[in-house]
């Protein structure tokens, strides 16, 4: 698997197997979804645990300094906040729209996971989120 240079998104370039015709664009798409799936997929579960530890504080730590230190240790925020960036830039670009349409049409491998593809997966991972930052606001300021 040879990675492709992209200013946008760095993903690795899949080949076909021999035998298989892949349309033009589409190993570059298959590459984008799979990265932005992965970027979705890991974003969900941080928020679910980001979530889970803030409701469940009391039985962490009764210390809300200590709360928000055990929080610090366990999550890295700038990388989550990096990568919903990255997300919505996905989500708002043509290119999103483009991968959209490709799996509506059925031009996508059936095996692909396609979450990130959802018009309401990445919403609902926002407002998930909004909910964590709200949270964390009350709690500390």
């Amino acid at each position: 698997m040879k990675a492709k240079n992209n200013k946008r998104f760095q993903y690795p370039v899949r080949t076909a197997k021999p035998g298989k015709k892949v349309k033009p664009g589409l190993a570059n798409q298959v590459a984008r979804i799979t990265e932005m799936e992965a970027l979705f997929t890991k974003c969900e579960e941080t928020v679910r645990q980001l979530r889970q530890a803030i409701e469940n504080k009391a039985s962490i730590t009764p210390d809300l300094i200590n709360f928000a230190s055990v929080l610090k240790d366990l999550f890295d925020f700038n990388d989550l906040a990096l990568s919903l960036s990255t997300l919505v830039t996905y989500y708002t670009s043509p290119a999103w729209r483009t991968d959209f349409e490709a799996d509506e049409a059925g031009h996508l491998p059936p095996d692909l996971k396609r979450g990130v593809l959802s018009e309401d997966g990445i919403y609902n991972l926002l407002e998930d989120f909004k909910w964590v930052e709200e949270e964390v606001k009350e709690l500390f300021i």
